[in-house]
């Protein structure tokens, strides 16, 4: 009677110890389950959202070129047109140191002083130069734009001079001076002060136009 009892007891603690293992091992193997899908889930949600950033980062990086581009579009049209204005200034630059030497130039004859046409292209040059440089200054660096307006300063100081000169050409002195020697002063200073001034803006035309 003892030896079935203590059979079944056996039998109901083996089954119970098997029943706790399959469920201890169900339980495992649902946890590891859900823990995997759990992973899974989150690393398609980190997929998804690295793949939306790499999208967003690659359009930025379009959005940089383009500025980058339109930028460096902008700055050439600048630079271009910045050498055009150099250019014509210089150009103009040329043509009024010219007319200076050929009004002061020394070897004019005998009618010197009766001579206006000279006057008229000198003006005429002057006029040109200003007011290029009055509209177009703003493509001008201010150290530049200062250099050119005092070269128009001597210039028109130098053209009122050799006016003045002229009118009074009979006389024996202007100002402590012979009209002869008031016209080589002049003549002087439009082949020194006037050309040096050239010169130096020479140098800067060239530095602006990247030539170091």
């Amino acid at each position: 009677m003892i030896q079935p009892l203590i059979y079944f007891g056996l039998s109901a603690g083996c089954l119970s110890t098997l029943i706790y293992f399959i469920l201890k091992t169900a339980v495992a193997k649902s946890f590891d389950f859900a823990i995997e899908k759990y992973k899974s889930e989150i690393g398609k949600e980190l997929e998804s959202h690295k793949q939306k950033l790499q999208l967003e980062i690659e359009r930025f990086k379009s959005d940089l070129n383009i500025i980058s581009i339109e930028h460096n579009i902008s700055f050439g049209k600048l630079q271009k047109e910045r050498a055009k204005v150099i250019k014509n200034t210089y150009n103009k630059l040329v043509e009024l140191s010219k007319q200076l030497q050929i009004l002061t130039s020394m070897f004019q004859g005998p009618k010197w002083h009766v001579d206006r046409e000279r006057d008229k292209a000198a003006e005429i040059a002057f006029n040109d130069l200003r007011d290029y440089l009055v509209i177009n200054r703003i493509y001008l660096p201010k150290d530049v734009c200062e250099k050119n307006f005092r070269i128009l300063e001597e210039s028109w100081s130098i053209m009122v001079d050799m006016s003045i000169t002229k009118d009074y050409a009979d006389e024996d002195e202007i100002n402590g001076k012979t009209p002869l020697e008031k016209w080589r002063d002049l003549n002087n200073k439009v082949t020194k002060e006037i050309a040096l001034a050239m010169t130096e803006l020479e140098d800067n035309f060239r530095r602006l136009l990247g030539d170091k």
